[in-house]
């Protein structure tokens, strides 16, 4: 599944908590999912939806995960996750690659190699995850490979020149990555040998994104986007007004007709020419950390400190259908079925009473209505998508892990009239089986469940 792919997502919600129940002897029990020991991390239960005013990130999570019980610097995250298929994959700042089922959040391996912060995302092909720390020393950069469904070491590769932070990117069996010296490699996933390397045409930087036969990355000497043919590395145009500026996560984003990119700027390119069709401008504009189309729509976040905005543009032409302010400087932008979903840093809004906190914030693409919002002391959150279930990672640096179900009001707890029949004006058997399965999925608390069995003896 490619980057574009991936914004988007598809099924419904699956089990949070077993339990048993009996109808005449009341509920016998609840049973929540198990925390695991501390040397394979920390699963927490999402069981106590709390109301909407508490802004709680952990009152929305299906589930949440942590490398160890307590706050420890090297448990923190940052960078969003990776998922693919059944797993989330997210390194931490001690090194650690952790990878966790998608639907519990249990961890099934762990590889702690590294020994050197993870700031990159990983990427997977053939059965082969790649991701590389950030040592202190340039010389001893290196790329890891390790078996995607064991965590076992396959290979490891260095000879960079310079670190290696912006993500990675595959197809086929091959893996594409920058560094800070400006060079754009094409590496084999079997045995990190080299099969190209771009640096002679272009200064790469920042992400790679492959559409079909050709990667799109930033030209950072002349502030434009290239296009790379992926068999050969030859460039193929250098286009646009995309100004680059130093973040991480930063890419273009690349659809059938165009590609979008910039940070003081943000343009529309042609994709075979690398001719501007539009360009979009603001007094100090700071695109962070990449555009998002949906849907004819182009979201792009100006990244403030306290504060951001949030546009979007019509993906032809460029016109602004609607902007909105959120508390926050973004952090990453993603969608999913219609909802806009924006992860922040710390803001003096997002912590508890004298505390500093990141915020997730939910917001219809269509309207730029703000939907809900929720959450996290003293943490940047930094968000990616699942492509087996409707769920939204948030990292933060805090080391929590979230896994968050899309929802358009996460705090719209049904009640006993949302069982009750109709015709009937009674709960009737039916409307027991589905409160008791949406109790089993953390929809509903206890104390509604125990409503609607007295409603439907009555």
């Amino acid at each position: 599944m490619d980057d574009q792919q991936r914004e988007h997502s598809f099924s419904r919600r699956k089990i949070l908590a077993t339990a048993s129940i009996g109808v005449f002897g009341g509920i016998i029990g609840l049973e929540t999912i198990r925390p695991a020991s501390a040397d394979s991390g920390q699963v927490t239960p999402s069981d106590e939806k709390t109301d909407a005013n508490q802004n709680d990130l952990s009152s929305v999570a299906k589930w949440e995960f942590t490398p160890s019980s307590g706050y420890e610097v090297g448990n923190s995250f940052f960078t969003p996750p990776y998922a693919e298929d059944d797993t989330v994959y997210l390194g931490d700042l001690d090194g650690r690659m952790h990878a966790l089922d998608v639907r519990s959040g249990e961890q099934k391996w762990r590889y702690e190699r590294p020994e050197s912060p993870i700031w990159s995302t990983p990427v997977i092909t053939d059965e082969t995850l790649v991701f590389a720390p950030r040592p202190e020393n340039d010389d001893d950069v290196q790329i890891h490979a390790v078996n995607s469904e064991t965590g076992e070491q396959k290979w490891t590769k260095d000879g960079f020149e310079g670190q290696i932070d912006s993500g990675l990117a595959a197809q086929d069996g091959t893996i594409y990555v920058t560094d800070h010296g400006g060079h754009l490699y094409a590496l084999d996933s079997a045995n990190g040998e080299s099969q190209w390397v771009q640096s002679d045409e272009i200064t790469a930087r920042g992400r790679p994104v492959i559409d079909g036969d050709t990667i799109y990355v930033f030209d950072v000497d002349r502030s434009h986007v290239a296009a790379i043919a992926i068999d050969t590395g030859e460039t193929l145009w250098t286009g646009g007004e995309a100004s680059y500026i130093t973040y991480r996560y930063v890419r273009p984003a690349v659809t059938e007709d165009a590609v979008y990119a910039g940070s003081h700027r943000l343009s529309s390119i042609e994709k075979e020419s690398g001719e501007v069709n539009w360009t979009f401008d603001r007094d100090d504009l700071s695109i962070t950390p990449h555009p998002v189309v949906d849907d004819g729509t182009v979201y792009a976040a100006d990244r403030g400190s306290e504060s951001s905005t949030v546009y979007a543009l019509d993906a032809g032409t460029g016109d602004n259908r609607w902007e909105t302010e959120i508390v926050g400087g973004v952090m990453t932008v993603v969608t999913m079925n219609g909802v806009l979903y924006v992860g922040t840093n710390n803001t003096n809004a997002g912590g508890g009473e004298d505390e500093r906190g990141g915020i997730l914030h939910a917001i219809d693409g269509d309207s730029g209505e703000q939907l809900w919002s929720a959450s996290r002391r003293n943490a940047e959150l930094r968000l990616s998508l699942s492509p087996l279930d409707d769920l939204i990672f948030a990292a933060g640096t805090t080391g929590h892990l979230y896994a968050i179900e899309h929802s358009r009001d996460p705090f719209d707890t049904p009640t006993v009239d949302d069982y009750t029949d109709d015709e009937a004006e009674r709960v009737e058997t039916g409307g027991l089986r589905n409160a008791i399965d949406d109790w089993r999925d953390g929809e509903i608390d206890t104390d509604v469940l125990r409503e609607v069995i007295d409603a439907w003896r009555s």
